[in-house]
């Protein structure tokens, strides 16, 4: 008869108290919930894994199809004379009084008409080379460092509307390495940001010059 009954309900003694029995089925049926609730966190956490997961496959597959080169271009009206604006893009070191994202400018190396030099962004560091190029008014920016998922350069076209505006031009030739990145960069930041916060910059600090472009 002893061997019919689990230990706990053995111990109850002869009198087969219900109290104590309603309690043991009490305990197992908390512990019953217990384990439930953890098997749905579970369920929750690899549900959520699956997802992400997912989620990062497709935007693998989705940059995967993109091509790795692409061409981007952005003009803008800045009211100053072409030889200042020559000058404020050619000063690289100054970078930092007029750019709103540069936060340090470490020149490596200078001489007439080239410099290579690490543009030092929030967290990011990346290395250029900035050299004029045959021709009046017209410079190349190079993404110099090896170890980027991107690369690319700048062409930067000064035209002189008047004698005191400047049509500057950019035009990108990038080269996105990273299938994530080239998927970000392509459906999520664009192409052009860069650009046109370098123009809007650009711009902006000559109108100061000028006390608010009154």
């Amino acid at each position: 008869k002893d061997e019919i009954f689990p230990q706990p309900y053995r111990n109850l003694g002869a009198s087969g108290s219900g109290g104590d029995i309603e309690a043991l089925r009490v305990d197992a049926a908390v512990q019953s919930r217990s384990r439930g609730s953890c098997m749905n966190s579970w369920s929750i956490v690899f549900g959520v894994t699956g997802v992400l997961v997912l989620a990062g496959a497709c935007v693998y597959v989705a940059g995967f199809a993109l091509p790795e080169e692409h061409i981007a271009e952005r003009s803008r009206k800045v009211r100053a004379t072409v030889e200042h604006v020559t000058e404020r893009v050619r000063s690289v070191q100054a970078q930092p009084h007029w750019r709103r994202d540069v936060t340090r400018i470490e020149v490596q190396m200078y001489e007439p008409g080239r410099a290579r030099y690490v543009e030092y962004t929030g967290g990011d560091t990346i290395a250029f080379e900035m050299r004029d190029l045959e021709g009046d008014w017209r410079f190349e920016s190079r993404i110099v460092s090896p170890d980027l998922p991107f690369g690319g350069r700048w062409l930067i076209l000064l035209d002189a509307i008047d004698e005191s505006a400047t049509r500057v031009t950019i035009r990108e030739e990038g080269v996105v390495r990273s299938p994530v990145f080239r998927a970000l960069s392509h459906y999520v930041f664009g192409h052009t940001g860069t650009m046109d916060a370098y123009l809007d910059d650009l711009e902006q600090s000559f109108e100061e010059e000028d006390g608010g472009g009154s």
